[in-house]
């Protein structure tokens, strides 16, 4: 689960970082184009795009970051499952002799059996 969890941790930061590089270079395409084109009405267009584009690439390394986060508490609460489950498992098993070490399942019985 967490080999899965790191994984998809892995693509979630290169596909914001991929989207954060594109709007960056957008944004400075536009930024061009704004210097080139004098008119008044392409400058407020090509500025309008480029917030919006650079505003797109914070919003997927804000989500890349998010998705960290969650993931970073799944590990913490799995740990925490584990280490309760090792810290009462003895006590189960005290119940029953050889519980924790012995394990019989229906083909071991039938083959016990006969």
């Amino acid at each position: 689960m967490a080999l899965v969890g790191l994984v998809t941790q892995i693509a979630t930061w290169r596909s914001a970082r991929a989207t954060q590089t594109a709007m960056v270079d957008l944004a400075q395409r536009l930024d061009r184009i704004q210097r080139l084109g004098p008119s008044p009405v392409i400058a407020a267009e090509a500025t309008a795009a480029a917030e919006l584009a650079v505003d797109a690439g914070d919003d997927a390394v804000q989500a890349a970051l998010a998705a960290s986060v969650l993931f970073a508490a799944m590990l913490v609460v799995l740990g925490l499952g584990f280490w309760y489950n090792r810290r009462r498992w003895p006590s189960v098993c005290a119940h029953r002799p050889g519980a924790a070490t012995r394990r019989r399942g229906p083909l071991r019985r039938a083959a016990a059996r006969g």
